[in-house]
């Protein structure tokens, strides 16, 4: 059992869960830094409006994986927010036969400044968390393209 709760209010979500598992060689991490976010809005092929109105205000993404263990590593960073209430809202959860969904938005006056978004499919177990300005619509469509739905 994980027994804390988050002492830095500038600590994502993906960052407080590696301090228990830093040492984890089961865990792939992944960051897109504002550096490459800056690179994504320049590419030579202009992007579209929307595409370009839903990453600006966006400062990072980072993603944690792993193909073993990935019941643990769902209930520990279902436990992170479970110790955080204060801090982790659930906007979406779905339990299905293989798989499990959850995503948590954390505001700060009213804006929402992160998505956190943990997934359990089968054997698999990843969490993307996106920090910066977002809006409902930036979540709809992250939604739509990263959790198929039942039918």
């Amino acid at each position: 059992m994980l027994g804390y709760s988050i002492s830095l209010a500038a600590q994502d979500f993906t960052s407080f869960f590696l301090e228990e598992y830093s040492q984890d060689s089961l865990l792939v991490h992944v960051t897109v830094g504002p550096k490459i976010m800056e690179e994504i809005l320049q590419v030579e092929e202009p992007l579209t409006e929307e595409v370009y109105h839903l990453i600006s205000n966006l400062k990072s993404m980072q993603m944690l994986t792993s193909d073993i263990n990935a019941p643990f590593y769902y209930e520990s960073a279902l436990e992170v927010a479970h110790n955080n209430p204060e801090r982790y809202e659930t906007f979406l959860d779905f339990t299905g036969e293989a798989e499990k969904w959850r995503m948590m938005i954390r505001k700060k006056n009213d804006l929402i400044v992160e998505l956190v978004m943990l997934m359990q499919e089968n054997d698999r177990f990843t969490v993307i968390n996106f920090t910066g300005t977002m809006d409902e619509e930036f979540i709809d469509k992250i939604s739509y393209t990263l959790i198929p739905l039942p039918e």
